[in-house]
């Protein structure tokens, strides 16, 4: 994926996640046209736990964004 792609992409998923700006997301080719970015972070709660937050963005060659889920 070309860089100027990933940072359109990048800036998208930073908009919805702020606390994810300084994660690089780990990408996977799924199809011909269509890549799997998944954003990894832990966060820590009030009491001390660990919260590990995963965010996946499924994109096309363009930088489109076809879906983004976000688990807790």
């Amino acid at each position: 994926m070309d860089k100027e792609i990933l940072d359109k992409i990048n800036q998208d998923v930073y908009a919805h996640f702020p606390y994810l700006k300084d994660v690089e997301p780990k990408i996977l080719e799924i199809g011909r046209n269509l890549s799997e970015l998944r954003y990894q972070y832990s966060a820590q709660t009030s009491n001390g736990m660990t919260l590990p937050i995963v965010v996946k963005v499924v994109a096309d060659d363009q930088g489109n964004i076809q879906k983004m889920v976000a688990s807790r």
